[in-house]
């Protein structure tokens, strides 16, 4: 009886094989495609069929799939998420790199930004996942029938005006989940002859440049409050309303808007505030972690100014006592803008909105604003305190810097020199 041969393109195919990933991996044919069984170290078994003809000509690609199998066998994923992965790469592949994708780039977005962005890295909070991501979302369904990275991008842009900043956040957000798309971390879910982008900092192009007028219009500066606006605003709060869901409410902000003013917090970080014993005294410190593309913050020691509001209001009480009902209700909306709504109506707010173009973060302004001109921290010192960095401190609150401010700080200099001429 004459024994079965097998063809030569085989034998070396198994030959690299076992060289490559070792002799638990074996291939065969079976009804004409290429067929591979594990062998696991429990001695279990695991096969599949691989999407490839048995042929010699896809020798080199079932080597690369197996291979790949293997890598991730080894990096820990379990067998059904290696099957997964693989009929998903496969089951892209035949479209042809000019026809539209929309439905895998879709797919592809929700995959990065809710399980690997969110949910697995946890690289982004819900409320960006909620906010910027579902921005670029949206988006991205509205040209998803592009056909390549620079089209997308060049759709992408062309509903805003040049420069501006939710333009700014959308290509970016997208860039950044094509770059991800290509890479490994999504086991190559798209084409990077189709979809790398530019690297970043190589976006200018489809972000482009703000016009005259908005960049005129961008250099006004946010308004800081002043000391009597913001006791204004705090004490004309109906906190003594007839109806219990307006008191409620009333004193929830009233709340929000002494810390937010005391300690100049973002509006969002009155949430995160505990009281540290150090050495016998009191310490209120945020725990709020502002995250971006390549860094994490820390939590910081925040101070009172002026420190008469800190005893007024009783804070280091209210906040080691602090419960869920002392605060306005946290939902998935930004909550400057929960703030920004609860005030629009309020007399005290209106009234100085029609002369100043106040927002939520004037409290917090006005506390820089304070620091510098009370109490005469430096820069490095405020933008500590404040949880930025120094160049982003005198970025933004330079601007507050009227002339009337100046006279005002220039007048407090010449006392200072007044008063301290004899001691020296």
């Amino acid at each position: 009886m004459a024994s079965s041969t097998v063809p030569g393109w085989v034998e070396s195919l198994r030959i690299v094989l076992r060289e490559s990933v070792g002799p638990s991996y074996s291939v065969m044919e079976q009804a004409g495609k290429a067929r591979l069984q594990v062998r696991f170290r429990n001695g279990n078994r695991k096969t599949t069929t691989l999407d490839y003809e048995w042929q010699k000509a896809n020798s080199r690609k079932i080597t690369e799939e197996v291979e790949e199998i293997a890598r991730l066998l080894n990096g820990g994923r379990s067998w059904d998420e290696v099957v997964a992965v693989i009929k998903r790469k496969t089951s892209t592949a035949p479209i042809p790199a000019d026809e539209p994708q929309p439905d895998l780039l879709l797919r592809a977005f929700d995959i990065w930004s809710v399980d690997y962005m969110y949910k697995q890295t946890r690289k982004i909070e819900k409320s960006t996942l909620d906010g910027q991501y579902a921005k670029a979302r949206k988006r991205l369904s509205e040209v998803s029938n592009a056909a390549n990275a620079h089209d997308l991008l060049i759709k992408a842009g062309q509903c805003w005006e040049p420069g501006i900043r939710v333009r700014q956040q959308v290509i970016r957000t997208l860039a950044k989940f094509l770059r991800w798309g290509v890479s490994q971390d999504s086991d190559y879910i798209l084409d990077s002859t189709k979809w790398e982008p530019k690297p970043k900092g190589n976006l200018s192009e489809y972000i482009g440049e703000k016009s005259f007028q908005t960049r005129v219009k961008s250099v006004e500066p946010t308004v800081a409050l002043e000391d009597d606006e913001i006791l204004g605003i705090i004490n004309s709060l109906p906190v003594d309303s007839k109806h219990p869901r307006d008191r409620r409410s009333a004193k929830q902000w009233q709340f929000a808007l002494q810390l937010m003013s005391t300690f100049g917090l973002r509006p969002g970080e009155i949430y995160f505030l505990e009281v540290r014993v150090v050495k016998g005294q009191f310490q209120v410190w945020c725990n709020y972690q502002k995250k971006n593309d390549t860094s994490l913050g820390k939590p910081r020691r925040v101070h009172a100014l002026p420190p008469e509001w800190l005893k007024e209001w009783n804070l280091v009480d209210r906040i080691q006592n602090m419960t869920e009902d002392d605060l306005p209700v946290k939902t998935s909306a930004n909550v400057g803008e929960a703030c920004r709504k609860y005030l629009s109506g309020k007399p005290v707010w209106k009234a100085i909105k029609e002369n100043k173009a106040i927002i939520p973060y004037s409290f917090r302004h006005g506390w820089s604003l304070r620091s510098h001109l009370d109490f005469g921290l430096s820069d490095t010192v405020s933008a500590k305190a404040m949880g930025h960095t120094v160049a982003v401190h005198n970025q933004i609150y330079s601007q507050y810097i009227t002339e009337g401010l100046m006279d005002e700080a220039i007048e407090k200099g010449i006392n200072y020199r007044n008063l301290t001429k004899d001691i020296k």
